[in-house]
Order: C-alpha cells, then structure tokens, then sequence
C-alpha cells in the first residue's frame, strides 16, 4: 500500500512548498552534484598525500585510510544539498530533516536500536552457515571504530538528506502522486548502485535489495514526518556491512571480519542478497509494529 500524504508528511514538505518549480530542483541537483564532486577531488587529493588513495580502498589490501577517504567523500554529497536548499529555495538545512529536531533524534533512535537487534540476529544466523574470515586485528579495528562509526553516519546520513530529504520532498511539494514522490527517488537511487561488472547475473537482484530499502525508507520517512529512522536504518545497515562482516573485494578496509566469499561468487552472493531482502523486510515489519503500540 502506497503511502499518504499525512498531517505529519504535510508538515514535512511545507517548506518545500514555497520554491516548488522543477527547474529549480533540476538546478539544485546539479549544484549538489558539483559540489560532491569537487569535494570528492579535494579528498581524492588529500588522501593520496597521506598513502591512502581511493582506489586503494577496493583492493585487497585496503587500510582503514582509504576506506575512510570514500566514506568522507560523501560529506561532500550532504554539503552540496545543504546549499543547493539553501540557494536555490530559500531552505535552511534543518528543513530537511524535519520539522521538529526532538522528533527527528527520537525516531533515528527508534530505528537504529530495532535495525540493531534484527540485523544482529540475522548475522549470528548467518553465522551457522557460513564461518567469517579475519581482516583487522581487533585493537587496530578498535582504535579506527568511533572515527568509523562518525563517516558511517555522515555517509548515510547524506543519502538520506538528498533522496529522502531534498529530492522526496521538493517532488512531494509539486505532485501528490507516491508515483512521483516516492518511487521515482528510490528508483533512482537503486539504479545508482547498478553494477553489472561487478555483481554480473546478480545485478538485477542488487537493485531490487536497494530499491526495497529505498521504498522501506521512503515510507518511514512519509509515516513519521521526518528523515530520522530512515538515517537509523541505513546507519546501521552500512554500519554492520562496512565494519563488522564486510563482503570480500569491497569496501573492507574497516572491518573486523570479511565473508569467505566474493561479490564474484555468484550462488552465494544470491543467497545474501535474498537474506538482505528478507531482514529488510522484517526490520520493517517490527518496526511498524512496534511503532503502533507507542502509537
């Protein structure tokens, strides 16, 4: 069921409302874009000052350096929609979390803490059927964690901030249909994760995994009225994928442990990504659920 335009969505996309006009989305995206890639450059070059280029973060022997390099880059991306709010419809930023801050904090709460307890559940199950190999000695994995746990958070957080934020409620703002609103930003941010190269015949179920997350975190966000669970979900989801079992030739640089098998591996990698689907959907599910009773 698609969802509405509630009391609390309304709330949300008011702000949106005063500078609705498309060209004037179409040129905040591409000034949030430049701005991303100007910043990815300026870390791109800092980075390979320090050894820890960006390319080095998805080889093999990846340090935590260059893993942090990429995660950084993407404080570029909040930036960019951040000024391009703020430019380009009079916006100032905390419009594009959400109405009330108080609200915002206790809903990414909410969301962390039960995307938390499903995914550790799903990881130890997972656990029985496959045996996670080694990568970080655990004191260097220790030492790297809060600065980890930060980049995550901005990582995710300006994600959410673009699609979820700005892009869902500018569209939101012009047209009431969820065609438009809710399952154009997250196609789109599913197809910005195609990778035929890399995922090769699973492609096509990589996009599904995200393009349900996206729509998971497209309703969440319509239901409460702000972006704060869809941050805590995402946070943790990336958090877990990026520092605890991290899939073997990705991003591993920061993790404590690595799956025994590769993105390449294609059974396997279709066994995950159907079991990331499935604890998506649960993570959902009890959250509504829990959400109803607090009601």
């Amino acid at each position: 069921m698609f969802p509405k335009i509630t009391p609390q969505f309304e709330a949300y996309i008011a702000p949106a409302r005063a500078h609705p006009q498309l060209w004037r989305l179409a040129a905040g995206l591409m000034l949030a874009t430049g701005i991303y890639l100007a910043f990815t450059i300026f870390v791109a070059g800092y980075a390979a000052r320090l050894g820890g280029s960006l390319d080095r973060a998805f080889t093999p022997d990846g340090g935590p350096l260059a893993t942090s390099a990429v995660l950084f880059t993407f404080a570029g991306m909040g930036i960019g929609v951040i000024v391009a709010a703020r430019l380009l419809h009079n916006r100032n930023a905390q419009t594009l979390f959400g109405p009330d801050p108080a609200a915002t904090r206790w809903y990414f709460n909410a969301g962390a803490s039960i995307a938390l307890a499903v995914a550790t559940a799903a990881t130890m199950v997972g656990m029985v059927f496959y045996t996670p190999e080694p990568n970080l000695p655990f004191v260097t994995w220790l030492i790297w964690l809060p600065s980890s746990l930060v980049l995550i958070l901005i990582q995710s957080g300006s994600e959410e901030l673009l699609f979820r934020g700005y892009l869902m409620q500018q569209l939101a703002a012009r047209f009431r249909s969820p065609w438009i609103w809710w399952v154009l930003p997250s196609a789109l941010f599913a197809m910005l994760h195609y990778d035929p190269a890399a995922q090769g015949p699973n492609a096509p179920l990589f996009v599904l995994d995200i393009f349900i997350f996206a729509l998971l975190a497209g309703d969440l966000t319509a239901r409460t009225g702000n972006i704060g669970a869809a941050i805590g979900l995402h946070f943790v989801n990336n958090a877990m994928a990026f520092l605890f079992i991290a899939l073997k030739g990705e991003l591993t640089g920061l993790a404590l442990h690595l799956t025994p098998f590769a993105a390449d591996d294609w059974d396997d990698m279709r066994t995950g990504v159907i079991a990331d689907i499935v604890m998506l959907l649960v993570i959902y599910a009890v959250y509504r659920r829990l959400m109803r009773r607090a009601e």
